[in-house]
């Protein structure tokens, strides 16, 4: 697996790119795999989140499901923190300096 960082880690196929996000403790496994599909695959403390057909797609991908995430824990309550967030998760993307 290729790491992106402390959170995120990637694969590739023939077919795609496969998405994992570490999962933090053993009790979140246990959760997660209970709700899991049959498809979903969990490997060595990663779960399967996201399939892309591009590493550009991917990292929008995960832009969103942070941003989403962020929404979901009520971290992000108005318009402008929900800004704020979008443009440190493109800073995020940008830091990487990946040119496509």
């Amino acid at each position: 697996m290729v790491k992106i960082d402390e959170n995120y880690s990637f694969n590739a196929d023939t077919r795609c790119y496969t998405l994992y996000e570490k999962i933090e403790n053993k009790k979140d496994e246990e959760e997660d795999l209970s709700k899991l599909d049959k498809d979903v695959k969990v490997k060595d403390g990663f779960r399967v989140v996201g399939y892309y057909v591009s590493i550009p797609s991917m990292l929008k991908g995960i832009c969103n499901r942070e941003l989403r995430k962020s929404i979901d824990k009520e971290e992000l309550k108005t318009l402008v923190e929900v800004k704020n967030k979008i443009n440190e998760l493109n800073e995020f993307i940008d830091s990487l300096k990946l040119d496509f």
